[in-house]
């Protein structure tokens, strides 16, 4: 199990953590500049970056909706494209509520009198854009999770790994094809479990297996 951990992290996790901040960088700057507006007591600007960042988030959301909700794009070659382009079109959605929140704020002292409205809770005013982030963030690992066991039967290199995800495979306990058509094509999977493979009754398995066997 710590195998098989190990190689998840190291085939998917990690590599999707660091996608999904790339595809949300505009929300994280975004946020980046709410805490220093917020220090430096500047509330217009604190409160129109709040608004950008929630906005932008809102948007990032709708776009990958189909992405962590649905099964269109998840069965697609290009799915991970998405995730590339995003934040070019959240930065531009950013940049554009910051300028209509600029231009209908009426003046700077819209800050000053919403500071006076909440007193010392205006920190809720970045509820909504933390809430956006941390659900973009969590959707997104809880995404990648779904298919942890295909990326480490592709590319796991622990033979204990291979061991466990082949077993838990073989007891139907996860997609028993999917994991099977990995480990053909891995070049790391025992022979024993290669030659168990080459007579799967799925002829895509099968024949995987056998050109992996003559590689060999």
């Amino acid at each position: 199990m710590t195998a098989y951990a190990l190689e998840a992290i190291q085939a998917l996790i990690l590599p999707m953590l660091f996608l999904l901040l790339f595809s949300y960088s505009p929300i994280v700057v975004g946020l980046y500049l709410i805490r220093n507006e917020f220090r430096k007591k500047s509330y217009f600007e604190f409160l129109n970056i709040a608004f950008a960042t929630t906005v932008a988030g809102i948007a990032t959301l709708l776009l990958l909706w189909s992405s962590f909700f649905g099964d269109s794009l998840n069965e697609s070659s290009t799915a991970s494209l998405i995730f590339a382009v995003v934040p070019f079109y959240s930065a531009a959605v950013l940049f554009l509520s910051y300028g209509v929140g600029w231009l209908f704020s009426g003046s700077k002292d819209i800050g000053l009198r919403v500071k006076q409205w909440f007193g010392n809770k205006i920190l809720l005013v970045a509820i909504p854009p933390v809430s956006i982030f941390m659900l973009l963030l969590i959707s997104g690992l809880l995404n990648s999770l779904s298919s942890v066991h295909l990326s480490v039967a592709e590319s796991a290199s622990s033979e204990l790994a291979i061991r466990y995800i082949y077993e838990k495979a073989k007891n139907e306990e996860i997609d028993q094809f999917g994991v099977f058509l990995f480990l053909a094509q891995n070049r790391n999977t025992p022979q024993d479990i290669v030659r168990e493979l080459s007579v799967y009754p799925h002829r895509s398995v099968r024949s995987l297996a056998v050109q992996l066997l003559d590689n060999d």
